[in-house]
């Protein structure tokens, strides 16, 4: 899908040689405008001359080449049935800076185009495509996303970002478009490791638990949800998106194939848009059903009955963890829904102990968080 979000600035700057963008029109401001006038002529002799900012516009950005055809078996020959689209895009400007760089995306793509119309492909798959977007001070946001396969195996998605100066027809490097938006890129990077969407993606490090502040508590209290972190991880940073009120952090890393990873961050504070956290339970003398409830973020009541067989109980944003010496059948809702899928089973031979992990199918805000239920079948 290609956005285009263009937001006014107080200068508007005209680029010659280029097609330019649509400027969004301004909101009718003629009532203000009598009202202070009148309101003016009321008490002085005058009235100042009023100046409404303009849009600032920058090139558009356009498909620069695209080609699509049907895959054939590599290997039996006939249908595949997989059709190859390749479509890249390019900067509607005849300007050096916008040529260079149009160069600079088209590199790769012309081969492939190539590779596909001379039928060299073999058994690779191919879904190339781009996204586009424009931020308030006049920069290009400009996504490639690349899709490779190979019949009969896995693929891969990795993605290329660029940025364009409209103003001064330029590329940026994702650094000094930080700076120019004033953004904390350790800051951000950092405050990704609290984020649901590494902790549900990123699931072979363990999270830990910390306070509001980032450090670790070594023996956190039972019944408080706390603010959580991954400790690490190694996927590689490839730029960043004005999206709204949001800082998109775009990523891209291997699980078990190489994949690419959104995480959101509130624009202005860098805080994570969907913050995880972590809490648990330990047995207690309630009866019936096992059962937790929370307000704000903190446990009201619980039952996890001593006689249950659960030695303990763990929930976060990505997921609910049963512990127990005995192996269950469980059933698990949030909310009263059925927001937890489908789990996985572990025994540590080494403590005896089987471990229920269900996956969290959406993220629940901490405040949203009501209620816990799970029942333990036949």
């Amino acid at each position: 899908m290609k956005k285009v979000c263009i937001l006014c600035l107080a200068l508007c700057v005209l680029l010659c040689s280029c097609d330019e963008t649509k400027p969004v029109e301004t909101t009718d401001t003629s009532a203000a405008l009598t009202r202070v006038v009148t309101t003016a002529e009321e008490t002085t002799a005058f009235t100042a001359e009023i100046v409404y900012p303009e849009p600032v516009i920058v090139p558009a950005v356009v498909t620069a080449d695209s080609y699509e055809k049907e895959a054939v078996d590599a290997f039996e020959g006939g249908d595949f049935g997989f059709t190859h689209s390749v479509e890249y895009p390019k900067i509607n400007c005849d300007k050096p800076g916008a040529l260079a760089l149009n160069e600079k995306m088209a590199e790769t793509y012309v081969k492939v185009i190539d590779e596909l119309k001379a039928d060299t492909e073999d058994n690779r798959l191919y879904t190339i495509s781009y996204e586009y977007s424009t931020d308030d001070i006049g920069v290009i946001f400009i996504r490639i996303t690349e899709s490779v396969g190979w019949q009969y195996s896995e693929g891969m998605t990795t993605q290329k970002i660029f940025y364009y100066d409209g103003v001064n027809d330029k590329e940026l490097t994702v650094e000094e478009y930080a700076e120019r938006l004033g953004i904390d890129l350790d800051k951000a990077k950092e405050n990704v490791l609290y984020t649901y969407e590494l902790a549900s993606s990123y699931y072979e490090d363990e999270s830990v638990i910390t306070d509001e502040t980032g450090n670790i508590i070594e023996a956190p209290s039972s019944g408080k949800l706390y603010p959580a972190k991954q400790s690490s991880f190694d996927f590689d940073f490839n730029g960043i998106e004005i999206e709204d009120s949001k800082l998109i952090m775009h990523y891209g890393g291997q699980m078990y194939t190489y994949h690419t990873f959104e995480f959101a961050l509130d624009r202005d504070t860098l805080a994570p848009a969907n913050p995880h956290y972590k809490g648990y339970v330990m047995p207690n003398d309630g009866n019936g059903d096992i059962n937790i409830n929370f307000e704000n973020g903190e446990v009201t009541s619980y039952a996890l009955p001593n006689d249950s067989g659960i030695l303990a109980l763990e929930f976060s944003s990505t997921r609910i963890t049963v512990k127990s010496y005995s192996q269950l059948s469980l059933e698990v809702s949030i909310n009263g829904g059925e927001s937890y899928g489908m789990g996985d089973q572990m025994f540590d031979t080494n403590s005896s102990e089987y471990t229920y992990v269900f996956f969290a199918s959406e993220y629940v805000p901490i405040e949203e968080l009501k209620a816990i239920e799970i029942i333990i079948g036949e």
